[in-house]
């Protein structure tokens, strides 16, 4: 691999860093205090568990690696509206995977 070709992938790296950086700044004024607000709003609590997930997971991945790169491919810019559209889709990975997970469920449920 060339010198060049090695300095190609650090800089992709560093700009996806960078990327899943402000999304979790993004995460942080927006999607922790929405969660709050829904607990409060449905008499809930999620788990440690889920809330690990939805923030640190998926909702910094699913926005920053495939909207991204999918707006990219497509040469479009990221709007602040499909920003916040794909942080609650994959908010609502997490809780559909909760409510209907099979193993966790009983029948009567």
């Amino acid at each position: 691999m060339s010198l060049s070709s090695k300095l190609n992938v650090v800089k992709v790296l560093i700009k996806f860093l960078w990327k899943l950086y402000l999304q979790k700044r993004y995460n942080d004024r927006y999607l922790t205090p929405y969660l709050k607000s829904m607990e409060i709003k449905y008499n809930g609590r999620f788990s440690k568990t889920e809330l690990m997930r939805i923030q640190r997971i998926d909702s910094l991945f699913m926005p920053v690696y495939f909207v991204q790169r999918l707006k990219s491919l497509y040469g479009t810019t990221y709007t602040a509206i499909e920003r916040k559209r794909s942080v609650l889709l994959g908010t609502a990975a997490v809780i559909f995977d909760e409510l209907f997970d099979q193993e966790t469920l009983t029948a009567n449920q």
